[in-house]
């Protein structure tokens, strides 16, 4: 793990103490004096990410973000890991169920932005969505649940994630969800098509803290508990949305568009190659390098050695695809190799501080301090490009 991103985990780790599944709350930020001549102002909502297991929307203080764009920012907090996304349903497409409780989380809160952001200076009719890494997926998924109802947000902007990376689905839930169920000493069904729900309720009568105990360790690069085909927030056809809510130049206006081919997860090649624009306003943002954290500082200054490089790879074309497994490796290498020594490049999770306008301040909470003028301009830049995106598209 590099150096930066370890400084980072540490300074982040005071906000993530006594986490709680009673953690339904939000936090709403507004300039300290509102322009007059303006009845309502634009809502910008952040759906934080790092993981599908442990986070929280605490740390990342929206005041300088809203005070220097005119914008009401909310940050919110919703149930992980376990809690928020187990699945024991082998057969949604016969047997909906509602699984994804994370994501019924934040529509939740939308809801009730929705329905008192008013009371704060905020406009319910010009709320955008913006999501880091599984944040970003999250907001994705949103974007073509049938639970979400039109008006609910108006825009999205998604940074370093989308639903089409290959980290943001979980393929085979009831997997994990047994593997849990085994730990806890549940009966499991015979048929679990027709009684499933005997796990769930089993793994409910469980204390929290034996639950978050249990160390399910998924194979690298794939997630336990996260996202998943329920058939209710997330449809069984799905792929179908992507095939068909995108094309080229379909959307009246967008943000800068940098998707990476590699993201398109073969295990769901029929999602297709195409994304959500019809409905929504769509700002994308995503980073070459945005696994570079996995690696240790010393990898990433001096380079890793083939054989290692090999193995890793291997391992993530083994967990992530299906078919062709060769092609895709000899794929990898030679789009990820650097035929010129060029820059380390930026860290996953980097351009957090200048999103929320850490250098205008010399930083605050978990970001660091000490900015120079440059990253001071650079952060003035992002904050206007993001205001005007949400303030009209």
């Amino acid at each position: 793990m590099p150096k930066g991103r370890l400084e980072y985990l540490k300074r982040l780790m005071p906000y993530l103490k006594n986490q709680s599944e009673d953690c339904l709350y939000l936090n709403i930020f507004a300039p300290l004096q509102m322009d007059e001549s303006k009845l309502t102002l634009p809502v910008l909502v952040y759906i934080h990410g790092e993981s599908y297991s442990w986070s929280s929307g605490n740390p990342y203080d929206g005041a300088v973000l809203a005070s220097y764009t005119d914008l009401i920012v909310v940050t919110l907090n919703f149930r992980l890991g376990v809690l928020g996304f187990l699945n024991a349903n082998p057969a949604p497409h016969l047997k909906a169920r509602v699984a994804n409780y994370g994501l019924m989380d934040q529509i939740a809160a939308l809801h009730w932005v929705q329905q008192n952001i008013a009371l704060f200076g905020g406009d319910p009719t010009n709320i955008t969505l913006m999501g880091h890494g599984s944040g970003a997926a999250c907001i994705n998924f949103l974007m073509i649940s049938p639970t979400v109802m039109p008006g609910l947000f108006h825009r999205a902007i998604l940074l370093s994630g989308s639903a089409l990376s290959s980290w943001a689905i979980v393929d085979d839930p009831v997997y994990y969800s047994l593997k849990l169920a085994k730990h806890m000493n549940c009966t499991i069904p015979e048929d679990m098509t027709k009684d499933h729900e005997v796990i769930v309720d089993c793994l409910r009568e469980v204390s929290i803290e034996e639950l978050l105990s249990i160390d399910i360790s998924p194979p690298n690069f794939l997630t336990d508990f996260g996202p998943s085909i329920d058939g209710v927030v997330i449809k069984t056809d799905f792929g179908k949305d992507f095939l068909t809510l995108y094309s080229t130049g379909d959307f009246p206006s967008f943000g800068p568009l940098n998707i990476m081919n590699q993201n398109f997860h073969t295990k769901r090649s029929d999602s297709g190659r195409r994304l959500f624009q019809n409905k929504y306003d769509l700002m994308f943002g995503v980073v070459t390098c945005e696994a570079l954290w996995k690696f240790s500082a010393h990898d990433i200054q001096n380079g890793i050695e083939p054989d290692k490089r090999d193995r890793m790879l291997r391992t993530y074309v083994r967990n992530s695809y299906t078919y062709h497994l060769s092609e895709i490796f000899y794929t990898i290498v030679n789009e990820y190799t650097d035929w010129e020594r060029t820059r380390t490049g930026a860290v996953h999770g980097e351009e957090l501080p200048y999103i929320f306008g850490a250098p205008l301040v010399d930083g605050f909470g978990h970001f660091p301090q000490n900015y120079t003028k440059s990253e001071v301009a650079l952060s003035e830049s992002i904050l206007f490009y993001i205001a005007n995106f949400v303030k009209t598209g």
